[in-house]
Formats: structure tokens, sequence, C-alpha cells
């Protein structure tokens, strides 16, 4: 029986060589049986006889592709809102004080300031809200003269305006944009102060007051 045995195991290996040595002459085989040729016969064996995916699994594959993907658009679309949001509020931020600076300067070192006379705040002819003031002046040959400095707020912008009657007005230059309103307010007494708010388009509000300094011509 042991003989019977070795016997049997001797010629399992020898036929198992033997139609190893035939496969690996004519090449790989599928899963039927039939020669495998071009890129397939490099794949591995063991992937041959392998079957495909099944529409249950594409349609898995697909929604958890998708599920991945829509939560990578989110995360990247908040990112850039919050940023633009972020670069528009400072932009208004910059307009303002830009705005709040130019006026606060001009209006500390305005001359000849009367509370009742020299200083205007409230409404132009056009109904738009503004303040007056006299100041120094340049023309284009660059010589002095003593005028009146126009600040207004037109649509969503401040502009500025010159004149030396305050009745014609020239420049009409944007100084700020990006503007939701602006008030101007005389707070009484001597010397003149004014306090000036300006709200920008996201909300922002600036505050400033300024004395004047009183400066009264002689005639």
């Amino acid at each position: 029986m042991v003989n019977g045995a070795s016997a049997c195991r001797r010629q399992a290996i020898v036929a198992f060589r033997a139609g190893a040595a035939e496969r690996s002459r004519h090449g790989k085989t599928g899963a039927e049986g039939k020669p495998v040729t071009g890129w397939r016969a490099w794949l591995p064996g063991l992937a041959l006889g392998c079957r495909g995916l099944t529409l249950i699994e594409v349609l898995v594959t697909a929604v958890l592709l998708s599920l991945i993907l829509g939560a990578a658009y989110f995360v990247v679309d908040s990112t850039m809102l919050n940023w633009k949001k972020g670069d528009e509020q400072v932009d208004v931020q910059q307009n303002l004080r830009l705005a709040m600076d130019r006026l606060t300067r001009e209006l500390r070192t305005s001359v000849s300031i009367d509370p009742n006379m020299d200083l205007f705040i409230g409404k132009d002819e056009n109904g738009r809200q503004c303040i007056i003031f006299k100041n120094i002046l340049r023309r284009q040959n660059n010589t002095e003269y003593i005028g009146y400095i126009k600040y207004y707020l037109d649509g969503s912008e401040i502009k500025r305006a010159t004149s030396s009657n305050k009745i014609n007005w020239e420049g009409d230059n944007p100084v700020a944009g990006r503007v939701q309103a602006v008030s101007f307010q005389g707070v009484t007494g001597l010397p003149a102060t004014v306090e000036i708010k300006l709200t920008g388009t996201n909300g922002f509000v600036l505050t400033s007051r300024v004395t004047v300094r009183m400066m009264r011509e002689q005639n």
C-alpha cells in the first residue's frame, strides 16, 4: 500500500509538471481553458479567473464617489466664499478710512470758519447730503486763493468739489467708493466741532469728530 501511494504521488507530480510545461509552451489560459493572448497575457494568473463587477457594485461605487466629490466641492466653495467676503470687507474699510482721513484733514485745517456762515451741513441743490467749508485752494497755475470745498455722497461714492463762490462747483472727483450712507452733524458751541459718520456697503461704520480751528478773516 505504501509503495502504491508513493507511486500515485509520483505520477501526480509528473502530470502536474507536464501540464505546467504545456501551459508555459502554449501561453496563459483563461477561465474556460482557452489560450490568452495580447495584453491579457501580461496579467497575473489569478486575475484571469476573477469575475467582473456587478451593476450594484458599480452603482455603490458611483454613489460613494459622488459623495466624496460633493463634500470636497462644498469645502472649497465655502473657503472661497469666506475669502471673498473677507477681502470685500477689508476693501470697504480701506475706502472709508481713506475718505475719512482726507475729509478730516482738510476740515481741521479749514480757514475763516464761522459756524453760521462758512460751515454748511445739510443737503445741496440736488438733495445730496453734504458738508461745505472754507479752505485754501490752488489754481492750475499753482496760485492760492480762498475758496470752498464740498464733500457729498453721490450714489455709493464720496466726491469732492471746489468753488470760489459756493455757486459754480468744479472737480466732482471721487474720493472713495462702497459707501452706503454719510452723516455730518455739527456740535454746538465754540470751537466748532463736526461729527462725521460713514457707513459702508457691508454695514461697517466709521465715526470721527473734528474740531475746526476758528480763523476768521479780517476785512
